[in-house]
């Protein structure tokens, strides 16, 4: 299958849409470009920081927002703010100087969902299309929204809905299987033409207006658990005690927001794993140096994980072989002790 668009349409029809314009660099060698946190080099395989023979994490995965400079050199791009608004022409100008960049945009502007099926939920590849047909059939509305085939041949559709999901995880009302997940605010999508991480590129079938739905049931899609809270932070099950500063307070703004449920890295096992290292960076600070907290880091990060539409079952593998005893709090490694207990100190006098 092949594209019948390029990069500058699907630019153009972004901004149609008055969605941000984001760039995607190719995945890079991770020898050359590891994934660095905490000043350490992250080793693919168990989210571990020690070799023990495995390959380092890539920092460009081809999926994360980045962007390759004229002379082929990438960059990543920091993106939360253009949650909030949408990038200008020299931004854009610059990011797509090199050809060889790809174009991704932000789930949740203009109230626009995106529905991506994920081809790994189903036996084979015909099982997955055979379902789409069938759910298309059923539902023939969608057959007139924009649609696009995956670089690892999932589908990806567009709607603009009127009742902001509150779910990720979603099946076809036809099912009880998880089929996919649905891409809102906070969430990233790669869009045709660009080529992905399997070297195969994504797709458009057709590039045309979202259909409007008043709620995603209405085309047939439901949560794959009940709907999730308001996005504020749960305390963790540990009771607080009066004076004690609550771990949720003390953690970087980054990591706050992974708390509340957004994905501010573009990718949702990095922006676990960085929720972890501080977490647990936090306590044992605590346990060093005698001040005591409120909380537990294992409630927290579960509770975000469920709201990232995170399976309990992968953040055991993003953790696994971590160590995460060494980890110190983010504002440790940037400013020093004084400053770490200098933000106790204003915690505990509001």
């Amino acid at each position: 299958m092949k594209n019948n668009l390029t990069l500058s349409n699907t630019i153009a029809w972004l901004k149609l849409q008055g969605l941000p314009v984001l760039p995607v660099a190719p995945i890079q060698d991770a020898t050359q470009f590891p994934l660095i946190l905490n000043g350490k080099i992250i080793y693919d395989g168990v989210g571990s920081a020690s070799r023990n023979g495995n390959r380092p994490k890539p920092a460009f995965t081809g999926k994360n927002p980045s962007y390759l400079d004229l002379h082929g050199f990438p960059h990543l791009l920091p993106h939360r703010k253009y949650q909030y608004q949408l990038p200008e022409q020299r931004e854009i100008d610059r990011w797509f100087g090199n050809p060889n960049n790809g174009v991704m945009t932000m789930g949740g502007w203009g109230n626009i969902y995106w529905i991506d099926i994920d081809v790994k939920r189903y036996s084979s590849q015909q099982s997955c299309d055979r379902s789409v047909q069938s759910w298309l059939q059923r539902f023939p509305r969608l057959q007139n929204t924009f649609t696009e085939k995956t670089q690892s041949g999932g589908w990806r559709f567009a709607v603009r809905c009127k009742l902001a999901p509150e779910f990720t995880n979603f099946r076809f009302d036809s099912s009880p299987h998880h089929r996919g997940e649905i891409l809102g605010k906070g969430r990233l999508t790669v869009l045709a033409p660009t080529i992905g991480p399997s070297g195969n590129s994504y797709v458009s079938i057709q590039q045309c207006e979202p259909i409007a739905v008043n709620s995603l049931a209405d085309v047939g899609i439901q949560p794959i658990q009940k709907p999730r809270v308001a996005r504020v932070i749960l305390h963790s099950g540990i009771p607080h005690v009066e004076g004690n500063p609550r771990l949720e307070q003390l953690v970087c703004a980054q990591v706050q927001r992974i708390l509340n449920g957004e994905n501010p890295y573009g990718d949702r096992s990095l922006s676990l794993l960085v929720a972890a290292l501080e977490l647990h960076g936090w306590i044992n600070w605590s346990q060093r140096s005698g001040v005591r907290i409120s909380g537990d880091p294992n409630a927290l990060l579960l509770a975000a994980t469920e709201r990232l539409g995170v399976e309990k079952d992968r953040l055991d593998r993003i953790l696994k072989g971590q160590n995460l005893d060494t980890c110190v709090p983010a504002l440790y490694q940037v400013a020093g002790a004084d400053a770490v207990l200098n933000k106790v100190h204003q915690i505990t006098r509001k």
